[in-house]
């Protein structure tokens, strides 16, 4: 028996063992043929499918930060006294839920929409959490002004970043 010329070739559904000769071999190529399961590969537009849908399901915030109010979404101010009392602190908590320890946090307020809630005159807007390790939670606290009552939704952009600010954002979250 010559072990050089012995190869085993795998197509849909068979296996062929080629041998010069030798009962054994056709047993063997039986029994591979018994045993093995072509598996056809998927389509490429299922592949991007799937992936889609696993990047979908898989929310960003899941990816890195937890950004959650914890003031109330209510602006209170008071035009009956004088001076009048339109600032209110908002605080938001910041969650690590990756597996990253993050040396140096940054957090931003900004991008306010509708026209009357905005920084005090004081606020830069920009708050140092330092650290920030797995699975730990600090708390951003702001404070803001309001011109005037107003039943229009008021919005603004709470920002993260890895070192103080403007570098590449880490995560943000829109509130209203």
């Amino acid at each position: 028996m010559n072990l050089t010329q012995q190869f085993i070739s795998l197509a849909p559904d068979t296996a062929t063992v080629t041998q010069t000769g030798s009962l054994p071999y056709r047993w063997l190529a039986t029994c591979l043929t018994a045993v093995s399961r072509y598996v056809p590969p998927l389509p490429r537009p299922f592949l991007f499918l799937l992936l889609l849908i696993i990047l979908i399901l898989i929310p960003s915030s899941a990816l890195a930060f937890t950004i959650t109010r914890t003031s109330s979404p209510v602006f209170y101010l008071d035009t009956s006294i004088t001076p009048t009392l339109e600032g209110m602190y908002v605080s938001y908590q910041i969650n690590n839920n990756s597996a990253i320890n993050y040396p140096d946090i940054w957090v931003r307020i900004g991008s306010f929409g509708g026209g009357v809630i905005s920084l005090s005159p004081n606020e830069d807007g920009l708050v140092h959490l330092g650290p920030l390790g797995p699975g730990q939670t600090k708390t951003a606290f702001f404070y803001l002004r309001a011109g005037s009552e107003t039943a229009v939704a008021q919005t603004h952009t709470v920002t993260i970043y890895p070192s103080r600010a403007p570098v590449g954002q880490l995560a943000s979250a829109n509130s209203a």
